[in-house]
């Protein structure tokens, strides 16, 4: 549970979404399979209570934090999934495409609302966490966070879309 706190708060941090795209289809038989996802495997993930070597205290203290967290994120994910689902079935309606573009104009402000709010709960999470932690514990964190930036461009291609290829035979 801790070191889900600890993984969480940097995740939060460098505000990343890892795409956990399905393997891509095979083409027909006879046909090579298509090209790869520009996605590598993501690396293994640091265990910060052991890179920090957190006391006791601050552990308890990281913990409330991400609970709290939790608490301030859960009800804005739901409204989130709920804006999502409403946007999904206004796509499939058979309403006035005027009316239909307007709809989901609002809900794309509501949901781009709900992910700003989102993103600040986790950057004062991230804050609140780093102020329990010392100098060197601070300087190791920026480490870590410096390194996890590096590996995630490594393996995140700019302007790659996760998702099926086109087989390359046609």
């Amino acid at each position: 549970m801790k070191k889900e706190l600890i993984i969480a708060g940097l995740m939060m941090l460098t505000t990343a979404s890892i795409v956990n795209a399905a393997e891509p289809p095979k083409g027909p038989e006879g046909c090579p399979p298509p090209p790869p996802c520009c996605h590598k495997p993501a690396p293994p993930k640091v265990d910060l209570d052991k890179a920090l070597k957190l006391t006791d205290e601050q552990k308890v203290k990281a913990r409330e934090i991400r609970m709290q967290g939790q608490k301030e994120i859960r009800p804005l994910f739901e409204q989130l999934k709920s804006k999502q689902e409403q946007k999904r079935a206004l796509l499939t309606s058979q309403i006035n495409k005027k009316e239909q573009i307007e709809m989901i104009d609002t809900l794309n402000e509501e949901i781009s609302s709900l992910k700003r709010q989102i993103h600040e709960v986790r950057v004062k999470n991230m804050k609140e966490f780093e102020s329990i932690l010392t100098d060197k514990q601070k300087k190791t964190l920026d480490k870590i966070k410096m390194e996890s930036r590096k590996n995630f461009h490594k393996h995140h291609k700019q302007g790659c879309k996760p998702g099926p290829r086109p087989c390359p035979c046609k």
